[in-house]
């Protein structure tokens, strides 16, 4: 994902991507008011939503709304390997901002000193060098010393840490993905810094977590979940169903597009689940479509036959199969097998048996394992980040849109488990 830097007239340097602004952020307001409601509150927060439902969007818009009041650093760590690449980064982001620059050069003067006359001429490469050298040192210390110093500056500061979950994931997991008591103990040690720094600054800090995985149930896997006791879950819904409704007939009206025999409901009805992300991308399939064949009216097989090509098609893979990939990372090696083969089974039978569930499970990972508390940790996994529900004694997929897609992904081949248990009996 390519990123931008976005100027803005308060000094606050943000990274942009893919994220929404502006008017395009569309009617968040009762969320912005709570979440900044806790902010000012100096609560620790823990933003947990279904993905693509605006969480980084949401912390940018809030940063901009807060920005006479706030020191708001956007810290997007999804790049970073290491407890060492996360206390770089936040100074890296810090110096960004007008009013917190000097904070970062006094946190870093000694590893600094040779550049220090001339730090505004020199790359950045140079700069995150300089501070990777007293970083590696102990990270810990360093981290300590800049954050104490933010303390002090003549505004509070809320640092919004995005994508939290997956640098925890990488060191909890590594590259093989596999969890090993020391890389337990470094996540642990991690997290456990982090909690007492917000104890630390109580009041004066404001620290907000969020990601496209979820964080609960990662931390749940590897035991050490009490190292986030001090943030309050921030739950950021979906678009009801008179948002997702109002949304499209906006943009419809904006791109002179005539919804036609209630098409619009259509749209809805195939989505299942309003997520932004997905009806944003169904809205722009639509106006392509009209830009395309030159009319500039939209009826309910219209929107079938977008479904169908577009939507479901390699147009929409590439967001669709961030699914899979961040499925694939957090629940690794081990148990990848089961986690697709339960999701598959779902879509392609149309249920999912508390049978068929814990025999694909004992059939996919070692005997050593509890299939019972696996199949227990991937319903879990499931159900907080958006991927199934429970009704009654069954889970079904969340967003039609996914379990189409998946269906499409996975059918090709499969063979339901009661199938398979009949042949094995005969």
């Amino acid at each position: 994902m390519k990123h931008r830097k976005i100027s803005c007239s308060n000094g606050m340097g943000i990274v942009v991507g893919s994220p929404v602004k502006g008017d395009d952020f569309f009617n968040r307001e009762r969320e912005i008011g709570d979440f900044t409601a806790a902010i000012d509150r100096a609560a620790h927060l823990l933003v947990t939503a279904p993905r693509r439902t605006g969480k980084t969007s949401l912390l940018l818009e809030v940063a901009q709304r807060m920005s006479d009041r706030y020191y708001c650093l956007f810290i997007d760590v999804q790049a970073c390997t290491s407890e060492e690449d996360a206390v770089v980064k936040l100074a890296l982001e810090a110096r960004e901002i007008r009013g917190l620059s000097e904070v970062v050069t006094d946190a870093f003067r000694s590893a600094l000193s040779t550049i220090i006359d001339r730090i505004d001429e020199v790359g950045i490469t140079e700069i995150k060098l300089k501070l990777h050298e007293a970083v590696t040192k102990d990270w810990r210390a360093k981290g300590d010393e800049l954050l104490a110093r933010l303390a002090k500056a003549d505004k509070p500061v809320a640092l919004f840490f995005d994508e939290l979950p997956i640098l925890v994931n990488r060191i909890l997991k590594g590259d093989d993905l596999r969890i090993t008591p020391e890389r337990r103990q470094h996540a642990h040690v991690f997290l456990s810094w982090l909690r007492e720094a917000t104890i630390r600054h109580a009041g004066v800090l404001r620290f907000v977590a969020c990601g496209s995985i979820g964080l609960e149930p990662l931390l749940s896997q590897a035991a050490i979940s009490e190292t986030m006791t001090t943030f309050t879950p921030f739950y950021l819904p979906p678009w009801d169903r008179d948002t997702a409704l109002a949304f499209l007939r906006d943009r419809a009206k904006r791109a002179g597009i005539e919804f036609r025999n209630d098409a619009e409901q259509r749209v809805l009805h195939l989505l299942g689940h309003y997520i932004p992300q997905h009806v944003q991308m169904f809205m722009s399939f639509i106006r392509e479509q009209a830009q395309s064949s030159g009319s500039h009216t939209c009826g309910p097989r219209d929107v079938e036959r977008i479904y169908r090509r577009r939507m479901l098609s390699v147009h929409g893979h590439v967001d669709l199969a961030t699914y899979e990939d961040r499925l694939r990372r957090v629940v690794g090696p081990e148990l990848v097998g089961a986690a697709l083969e339960l999701l598959t089974e779902r879509a392609v039978v149309g249920r999912l048996t508390p049978k068929a569930a814990i025999h694909i499970v004992r059939s996919c990972v070692g005997a050593e394992s509890d299939p019972v508390a696996e199949l227990r940790f991937l319903l879990g996994l499931f159900t907080h980040d958006g991927y199934l529900k429970r009704v009654r004694n069954d889970y079904v997929f969340v967003s039609h849109l996914l379990r189409d897609w998946w269906k499409g992904r996975f059918s090709f081949g499969y063979m339901p488990v009661e199938k398979r248990m009949r042949e094995q009996e005969n």
